[in-house]
């Protein structure tokens, strides 16, 4: 495990990260007899209970101080003695985590979560339905939890006694202060919360959450971390709309009854398959919600007629202006430095869940098409050739074949059961039967809906192409 700790992440206290995986040798035999005695008194170290906060900005206005998220920077034996608490109490919470809960879990990511919701929405809208959607907001939701309702649950989960004892040892009695720079604040007790930051942190928060699906009945929900989006599809839109507001109001009581603070006034609101000119409003906690045309979950701009065309504008003006930039710094660079600055700057903008949003049509693949080509043009200081030219001077691909191999990717862990459970009945294989060649057949799914059907279709069609190829 020490040999596995990465030297690039900050870490607290005095013993740098590789000073100490240099010393593994003559340390390990007195550092498990360490963790051992503790484990057996049901005791966390103390002074691994003092974190240093880093502020991270993550959006708005960057003067105004709660858009700021506060990371805890750990002691490095703290994550040793946290990464062998958390490979045994992940093991046992997988046998009672619900299914959607995506945030901070193995073989789960937000582009899961977004394509389960996405593919459900597709497949009411594709026979004439309406669906509802809620964006909820929570108010520092790891701040919030409370530590003895946290035991609560973990002992309700079938944890020991002696394994509850270490865990509130482990929550209570931390400090922190706040880094900024070379500068400190003094030290401040922590009451409530898990530390972002930690390992154990999101685990606990995992299971802190896991109670509330209880409460949703009438509506599905899509959970990544403490983002919580309930939705509903129906025939009839009072009927959405119906189980929407029942389902809202359960879950904003188990907020109260958390100690959780939502903001309904934050809630966002989106109905598909309705008429534009058609006003839609719903009540949320006394706050009367017009629908939306479009919003924003998890990173993805998601409009009301599903066809993104807002998120990939979006993400090409994002990558012209780091365009723009590389451009006026070019004449410095060497072209492997220019092609390594490209790779982080201007293609990555479009490596964020791309299963989502790649058939957003042609129009858009050819907009990202244009900043690809622009971009090999500056990298190779070329400005004649063609966009397939410098693709196979560059040795690469178009980003939409990219895309078609993370899709073939995530096929592929479907049909051997890699990825989250849910994902595993979106790609079903179907025979064609008047195929020329008996082992040379071409798998297509039964697509649930078109949008997605096609997405399936593409990956299946690549993963059987690679078989013929290797036969």
């Amino acid at each position: 495990m020490i040999n596995d700790l990465k030297t690039n992440k900050s870490v607290g206290g005095d013993i740098p990260t590789s000073i100490f995986k240099d010393i593994n040798e003559s340390s390990y035999t007195v550092l498990t007899n360490c963790i051992n005695n503790n484990i057996e008194t049901d005791s966390f170290p103390y002074s691994l209970k003092e974190a240093n906060i880093t502020p991270l900005f993550k959006k708005n206005d960057p003067l105004e101080k709660s858009n700021y998220r506060p990371v805890s920077v750990l002691p490095l034996l703290s994550k040793v003695y946290e990464r062998l608490l958390y490979n045994q109490l992940s093991d046992h919470a997988d046998t009672f985590l619900n299914n959607v809960l995506c945030g901070s879990r193995k073989a789960h990511s937000s582009q899961h979560a977004l394509f389960k919701l996405l593919t459900s929405w597709q497949s009411v809208l594709d026979n004439g339905g309406f669906v509802g959607t809620v964006l909820m907001d929570l108010s520092k939701a790891y701040d919030c939890i409370s530590h003895e309702l946290l035991i609560a649950k973990l002992e309700c989960y079938g944890l020991s006694r002696n394994s509850l004892k270490l865990l509130l040892d482990y929550l209570t009695d931390r400090k922190q202060r706040t880094k900024i720079g070379s500068s400190y604040s003094s030290w401040h007790n922590i009451d409530t919360g898990v530390p972002q930051g930690s390992i154990l942190g999101p685990l606990l928060f995992n299971i802190f959450l896991n109670d509330l699906f209880f409460a949703i009945t009438a509506t599905e929900v899509c959970n990544f971390a403490d983002d919580n989006t309930l939705y509903c599809g129906d025939q009839n839109l009072d009927r959405v709309l119906a189980n929407l507001s029942y389902d809202l109001k359960n879950v904003i009581e188990w907020f109260k009854l958390n100690s959780m603070k939502a903001n309904p006034d934050k809630f966002q609101f989106m109905v598909l398959g309705v008429n534009k000119s058609e006003p839609v409003c719903i009540n949320i906690d006394g706050n009367l919600k017009n629908s939306s045309s479009e919003v924003v979950l998890l990173g993805v701009t998601i409009d009301c007629e599903l066809k993104f065309k807002k998120h990939v504008d979006e993400l090409c003006q994002r990558a012209s202006f780091k365009l723009h930039a590389l451009r006026r710094i070019r004449k410095f660079l060497t072209v492997e430095k220019a092609r390594l600055i490209a790779n982080a700057f201007i293609d990555s903008q479009f490596n964020y869940a791309p299963i989502i949003w790649m058939f957003a049509g042609k129009t858009a693949i050819n907009k990202i098409c244009k900043i690809h080509h622009r971009t090999l043009q500056i990298v190779y200081n070329d400005y004649t050739k063609t966009y397939e030219q410098l693709l196979d001077i560059s040795k690469t691909t178009s980003i939409h074949q990219r895309h078609l191999k993370c899709l073939a990717t995530e096929v592929f862990k479907s049909l051997l059961h890699l990825n989250p459970e849910f994902m595993w009945n979106y790609f079903n294989e179907k025979q064609i039967p008047y195929s020329l060649r008996d082992r040379n057949k071409v798998i297509l799914p039964r697509a649930k809906s078109s949008r997605f059907g096609e997405v399936v279709c593409y990956g299946i069609i690549f993963l059987q192409t690679l078989k013929i190829v290797k036969l």
